[in-house]
C-alpha cells in the first residue's frame, strides 16, 4: 500500500486529504483534527475531557485536553478539537512519536 496526500474530491470540490491506495482503489483517512463528526466519538469514548483556561484578564486563553481513563493531561491548543486528539495520541502511544 501506500500512503499519499492527494487531492480528493468531496462534493463539488477537491480537496487535499491523506489517502491509502491499496490494490488500485484508495480510502480515505479522517481528519480527526478538523472534522468533529470523525473525533467526537473518540472524545466520548475515551472520556477527554476540555477546558477552557484564562490566561489574562481579557480572557484569552487556550483549551486544555485530558484523559479521564488514563492519567493523562495538559495537552493543549487554541482549538478544542485538536487538544482533545493531542491527548487521544498520547494515551495511545505516548507522549513523543516519530514520523516517518
Amino acid at each position: 500500500f501506500e500512503l499519499a496526500y492527494r487531492d480528493v474530491n468531496i462534493g463539488l470540490e477537491a480537496e487535499k486529504r491523506w489517502v491509502i491506495f491499496d490494490r488500485g482503489s484508495y480510502r480515505y483517512i479522517f481528519n480527526y483534527a478538523t472534522d468533529i463528526t470523525a473525533a467526537w466519538p473518540i472524545i466520548v469514548e475515551h472520556k477527554i475531557e476540555l477546558r477552557w483556561v484564562i490566561t489574562n484578564d481579557l480572557g484569552a486563553g487556550y483549551w486544555k485536553a485530558a484523559s479521564l481513563l488514563k492519567d493523562i493531561y495538559g495537552y493543549r491548543d487554541q482549538d478544542p478539537q485538536i487538544a482533545a486528539m493531542r491527548c487521544f495520541v498520547a494515551s495511545k502511544l505516548g507522549d513523543e512519536v516519530e514520523l516517518p
